[in-house]
């Protein structure tokens, strides 16, 4: 019985191999680059403000 493909192959790779499509993405479609980057800076904005302690009120 043949295997059946999964909706989601990415879910399934490990992050360095997700970095490996990326890239290689990039390499194919460099058009993509400046959308890349854009999500790539969203995304640490986003970790910088959870890091970032919270003021309590005064």
């Amino acid at each position: 019985m043949p295997r059946r493909k999964t909706t989601n192959t990415l879910e399934h790779l490990s992050p360095g191999k997700r970095a490996q499509v990326l890239s290689e993405m990039l390499k194919r479609h460099p058009g993509l680059r400046g959308e890349a980057n854009t999500i790539a800076e969203n995304l640490i904005d986003d970790v910088s403000v959870e890091a970032s302690p919270r003021r309590s009120p005064i």
